[in-house]
Order: C-alpha cells, then sequence, then structure tokens
C-alpha cells in the first residue's frame, strides 16, 4: 500500500520535472527570449525568437531596439539540427548539435581552409527559464571577439 502511495506521489510531483529535463533542447528553446540587463553598451532591447518546424528544424528570428530606440530585425533563419553541414553564406558552412537536454552548439567554417569562423553555445537552464548564449569568433578585420549573454524565457 506504502509503495503504490510513494508512486502515484512521484508521478505527480516529481516526473513532470523528469520530464522536462529529457526534453530535446529544441522544444526548451522555443519561444521568446530577452536579454537581462547587459554591462557593456546598448542596444536597450536583444530578442531572439525560436519557432520549431519539425524535428530537426527550427526558424530563428532576432530583434534589437538601440539606444536611439531605433528597432532592427534580423532576417528569418532557418536551422537544421541533423549534425550535419549546410552552406551558409559565400565560402562557409554550419552545423547545428545537440549536445545534451539543456546544449546546443553551433559552428561555422570556412570552406576554404576549414577554420572556425564562428563556436556559438546555447545552454537552457534545467528549470527552463534562462538561456546563456556563448559566442566566440572573429571580426569582419579577423580580430578574435566573445560574448556571453544571458536572456529569460517571456
Amino acid at each position: 500500500m506504502f509503495a503504490r502511495i510513494f508512486a502515484l506521489l512521484f508521478v505527480i510531483l516529481l516526473a513532470p520535472g523528469a520530464l522536462w529535463s529529457q526534453q530535446d533542447p529544441l522544444e526548451k528553446l522555443a519561444g521568446t527570449w530577452r536579454q537581462t540587463p547587459d554591462p557593456g553598451p546598448p542596444p536597450q532591447l536583444r530578442l531572439h525568437r525560436w519557432e520549431l518546424l519539425g524535428k530537426d528544424r527550427m526558424k530563428h528570428v532576432s530583434e534589437r531596439v538601440n539606444a536611439q530606440g531605433e528597432r532592427t530585425v534580423g532576417e528569418d533563419q532557418f536551422d537544421i539540427y541533423d549534425g550535419k553541414e549546410h552552406p551558409d553564406g559565400p565560402g562557409s558552412v554550419v552545423r547545428f548539435l545537440r549536445i545534451d537536454a539543456h546544449t546546443i552548439q553551433q559552428i561555422r567554417t570556412s570552406t576554404q581552409d576549414r577554420r572556425i569562423l564562428r563556436f556559438l553555445e546555447r545552454v537552457i537552464s534545467p528549470d527552463g527559464r534562462t538561456l546563456t548564449i556563448r559566442q566566440i569568433g572573429t571580426d569582419g578585420q579577423g580580430r578574435s571577439v566573445s560574448a556571453v549573454r544571458v536572456y529569460k524565457k517571456q
């Protein structure tokens, strides 16, 4: 009798959290994320929106509002999370990887010399409320750049 009650309590109280932690990270990423205050220079607002388009595809749109209140919406980006390389503009390919239940990586490489142009890692907190994006790459002049940004789910 006690074992049945314990099992029922587990299902009611703990199983939803256990199921959440086993979800595909794409399901957790889907939605709108707003950047938390950043000690660096503006923009005043930075949003990312991801929408599931099937098992391995997502639509991604970014939006920024600068210090002057000017809004910029990025082009729709379609990401394919199959672990394979896909064309990503002239001279580069991109690969999206699911690392674990909370982590997704994006790696952009040069098609000429195979060097990594941009490494981006998205980590979703266990409770699904915080997204940390770590980016390492090079700018247009070939200088190394890195950034860490934190977002809250809206």
